[in-house]
């Protein structure tokens, strides 16, 4: 399984269309995994940063949030904005 961070990661380095063209083959898409450590590093730390940037939820983000609790329960007893603090800093926990 991977973490938040490694996926987001991943799409960041996928989006650039990074391309490699072994010897004798044709191009091909690359992967994060195709780079060595230090390149890897960089993009798990754009990840990072990213995933921080989101940590306190939009009022669009909110009030979305409680309109879709008022259609599912009469009575929301924690706010959207804490579950959504919540879920980033778990994807922002490698542990997870």
């Amino acid at each position: 399984m991977t973490t938040m961070i490694e996926r987001v990661a991943e799409a960041i380095y996928a989006a650039e269309e990074n391309q490699t063209k072994p010897k004798g083959g044709d191009w091909r898409p690359m992967t994060l995994s195709d780079e060595d450590e230090k390149i890897r590093g960089m993009y798990l730390a754009y990840a990072r940063a990213a995933i921080i940037a989101m940590c306190e939820p939009t009022e669009a983000m909110i009030g979305a949030a409680e309109q879709r609790a008022r259609e599912v329960c009469a009575h929301l007893e924690i706010a959207p904005g804490s579950i959504w603090e919540e879920m980033i800093g778990a994807a922002l926990d490698d542990r997870r």
